[in-house]
């Protein structure tokens, strides 16, 4: 299962906002990436562009619980 998580730095600040879906995990990889894109563009409404660095990550290794 993969965890779709979002890393956002901005130009004027040197802290990166850390987003981590907590709604699901996702049986592909390719899910993930979807949702990712998704926090991505619902990130964008909140804190506007530039941004220094956009990094994501689909990190394995989580089970459903």
């Amino acid at each position: 299962m993969f965890k779709a998580i979002l890393v956002v730095c901005l130009i004027a600040n040197p802290d990166c906002f850390i987003i981590e879906d907590h709604l699901r995990l996702y049986p592909k990889k390719t899910d993930c990436q979807k949702r990712v894109f998704e926090m991505l563009q619902d990130f964008k409404m909140i804190v506007k562009p530039p941004y220094r660095d956009v990094i994501y990550y689909c990190k394995t290794g989580y089970e459903e619980t």
